[in-house]
């Protein structure tokens, strides 16, 4: 592991400062400003969330400079019902980015999901990113979005390929990703104000 980094769980210290990197991770990036830091607030009280899968990397002067965090979800088939782990959001400090440390948290968080039984991850985020990790397109192993789409952005990462065997169905989002416009102003209030901007290559205008 590189030394110049350290990968550790976080700490309820921690969690102001992960939920301010969130934000400046997510800006402005997939819509005008973002949410995905009220997402990770919302998600700690949440049934769902992974405590033992929440992990920070601090620099070596201290200051964290990412966090990726899981929940417990559901692949439904028919009335049977496969428990997988939802990856995200993974969040790098802009300036810390491209240096590999989203992958050392990614590589660290699959193979602790293993160790936990989990027969297999899933997310969405950009595939030229996470095939590199192994990551592929969910529907090649039979589980598609809730409503029985398919999309390149929805992917999956096998961990038992025994228990994959037999796992397929639609992905069941945990209502804690439903979130709420006028939650995310107030909560906003907690933050410095940040002009948000409309980009080329957002997903959410």
């Amino acid at each position: 592991m590189d030394d110049t980094y350290t990968y550790r769980l976080e700490d309820e210290k921690d969690y102001f400062t992960t939920e301010d990197l969130t934000r400046e991770a997510f800006w402005d990036v997939y819509k005008p400003g973002c949410n995905e830091h009220l997402l990770l607030h919302n998600m700690r009280n949440a049934r769902c969330f992974i405590k033992d899968l929440a992990y920070v990397c601090e620099a070596q002067d201290g200051k964290i400079v990412a966090s990726s965090y899981c929940t417990e979800t559901r692949i439904r088939d028919g009335e049977t019902d496969h428990i997988a782990l939802c990856i995200g959001p993974i969040g790098v400090l802009p300036e810390y980015q491209r240096r590999g440390i989203g992958m050392k948290l990614l590589s660290i968080t699959l193979a602790r999901a293993k160790a936990l039984g989990y027969c297999c991850a899933v997310l969405y985020g950009n595939p030229d990113y996470y095939h590199k990790s192994g990551f592929t397109d969910a529907a090649r192993f039979g589980i598609h979005n809730q409503d029985g789409s398919d999309m390149p952005e929805f992917m999956c990462f096998p961990l038992d390929l025994e228990k994959m065997a037999t796992v397929k169905g639609c992905y069941q989002e945990d209502p804690v990703f439903n979130l709420d416009e006028d939650e995310l102003n107030e909560f906003e209030r907690k933050f410095p104000p940040k002009e948000k901007h409309s980009l080329p290559g957002q997903i959410f205008g």
